[in-house]
């Protein structure tokens, strides 16, 4: 069986004395791994880095198999996004996030989000935002979508501070506004109260039969 695709190099680790094991992201058949052969040698080290973009061959005699790899390389943008410890900590978001995925299940429009945040993060004013919008997108993809257009209660869309761990929705301010006496609170006092006279009704029934013991006493 053999396929050929182009993507995303997402990790790679070492197998054996000389080859390593790949994981790539891409449109058409999602997150797969695989071996390349003479993976730690000096010509595909700096291609098998995190964040690459390649052109990718897989071959495997059974289609459950692991298979092997074969790349060519498309553009080679780990390196320079390696100089800075901010980009580089967006690309690892990226990288270790798409991970996540169903393995060999394509997510066309996520890889392609994948790829617009990589070709915007020269640009520090602008890639941030769009990494967010790629991890809502990987949310939904993910079948944990978030509604942020409204707040869930009031329909405002305005205010809108919190999401509901419970719907995914948006929640606002004003439809959030904390019990200054949560139910908690007023349960622990209500308790604190019945012990308090509780403990009075005992030293109080202590003290009568104190003093009735004292006043048969004296009598005998």
């Amino acid at each position: 069986m053999e396929w050929r695709d182009h993507g995303v190099i997402l990790s790679v680790r070492r197998h054996g004395e000389t080859s390593a094991i790949a994981e790539l992201l891409t449109p058409e058949h999602g997150r797969c791994l695989g071996l390349v052969r003479g993976g730690r040698s000096r010509i595909q080290r700096p291609v098998l880095q995190p964040g690459n973009f390649v052109t990718a061959t897989w071959r495997a005699r059974l289609e459950e198999h692991l298979g092997t790899f074969v790349f060519e390389p498309l553009k080679l943008s780990a390196g320079t996004i390696m100089e800075s410890s901010f980009r580089l900590a967006g690309l690892t978001t990226l990288t270790s996030l798409s991970q996540t995925l169903p393995e060999r299940e394509p997510h066309q429009r996520l890889y392609d989000a994948f790829q617009i945040v990589l070709e915007a993060i020269d640009n520090d004013a602008h890639w941030p935002a769009l990494l967010v919008r790629w991890e809502l997108g990987l949310l939904e993809e993910l079948g944990f979508g978030l509604d942020l257009s409204k707040c869930a209660v009031t329909g405002t869309v305005e205010n809108l501070f919190y999401v509901s761990p419970k719907t995914g929705r948006a929640a606002c301010l004003e439809a959030c506004v904390i019990d200054p006496v949560p139910e908690v609170s007023r349960n622990s006092a209500q308790q604190s109260r019945f012990l308090h006279r509780r403990a009075e009704d005992t030293a109080a029934g202590l003290a009568k039969r104190g003093q009735r013991q004292a006043q048969l006493g004296a009598d005998q």
